[in-house]
């Protein structure tokens, strides 16, 4: 399927969802009702994330130089480590209490860490290039691309079942949830990714210095991530701030590095 494909699909299960929640008002938490069949969006969306990724990967590995075979043998590993990790890390963090409870560690139906699958994700990525024989971090910013393309997907099946309802809230874009209006994060975090996602296909235009796109992503997200955190409701916190408000903090030192290191090689 070519992007201008994935794009049209994107944006017509996009605007479904919009029409769904604030016009129809059936923003029914878990699953979608469509005459008489019942769905449940989250999986399949996610998995279209994948594919897209992949897609958008392979994309950038052709217009960048990169040997595809060596980029593609990492993936697999990649997906992997990263769904597990980022079940894991979440209970660890969010859920501690529960860690060593079997069956809450081996139910992957939810409780995912975005930066833990960022995290396990990457450096599982990281190994494989190396074993490959990939250049590092071009390797990186090409598997960086598919997630920001994938995390459109994603962050569409959050939406979808609105499982990252934060505080009451009477904004136009709050969602019905358990019968009171709340802020519906997946859906500011969905928004904030098309916004990335356009911003770094105008970058792809031309080349840039290496580093680029660590730069843009890791400045912008750890921002916005950081705000957003405070919306959120019944999260665990250490020292007054969640997790993923601490992992910002050296997420945003290192887009700040490479911000200085693409202006230096601009010069």
């Amino acid at each position: 399927m070519t992007t201008k494909l994935w794009f049209a699909l994107f944006a017509v299960l996009f605007l479904f969802l919009l029409v769904r929640n604030f016009v129809l008002g059936a923003g029914e938490i878990g699953r979608l009702r469509i005459g008489p069949l019942t769905l449940a969006p989250f999986g399949p969306l996610v998995s279209l994330g994948v594919l897209f990724g992949i897609h958008l990967m392979r994309r950038w590995a052709a217009r960048f130089g990169l040997e595809w075979d060596g980029v593609f043998a990492a993936v697999g590993w990649m997906l992997v480590v990263g769904f597990v990790g980022s079940h894991l890390l979440d209970v660890a963090l969010y859920r501690p209490q529960d860690f060593f409870e079997l069956g809450v560690l081996l139910d992957f139906r939810t409780d995912y860490s975005s930066f833990g699958g960022l995290l396990c994700g990457g450096v599982t990525a990281a190994i494989a290039f190396r074993r490959h024989g990939v250049p590092l971090l071009r390797g990186m910013e090409c598997t960086l691309y598919g997630f920001i393309g994938g995390w459109l997907f994603g962050r569409l099946g959050c939406f979808s079942v609105h499982d990252h309802p934060g505080r009451e809230t009477t904004f136009a874009l709050g969602v019905p949830v358990g019968g009171v209006v709340r802020h519906d994060l997946g859906l500011y975090e969905l928004l904030y990714t098309i916004v990335l996602f356009g911003a770094v296909q105008i970058g792809t235009r031309t080349r840039r210095p290496d580093g680029w796109l660590v730069a843009v992503a890791a400045t912008s997200y750890a921002p916005v991530r950081f705000a957003l955190d405070f919306l959120r409701v019944r999260d665990a916190t250490y020292a007054g701030l969640t997790p993923a408000q601490w992992a910002c903090i050296p997420l945003l030192v290192l887009g700040l590095v490479f911000v200085a290191r693409v202006c230096a090689a601009a010069d």
